[in-house]
């Protein structure tokens, strides 16, 4: 069970050959990102950034 003053832990995984974003939660929770329009989750201290798969993938 998860405390509430627990801080928010995130990553991300990022598979270039692929092309896919595993993102994984501190419930332990994976989810995966694969179309480039998707927009990945980011940690509460980053709300005001958006990222797309597009995005990450242009930069490598």
């Amino acid at each position: 069970m998860a405390r509430s003053d627990a801080p928010n832990h995130m990553g991300w995984l990022i598979d270039p050959d692929e092309e896919l974003i595993f993102v994984y939660r501190s419930d332990r929770t994976i989810a995966v990102f694969d179309r480039p329009q998707d927009k990945l989750p980011v940690p509460d201290f980053a709300t005001a950034l958006e990222f797309t798969v597009c995005q990450i993938f242009s930069w490598l």
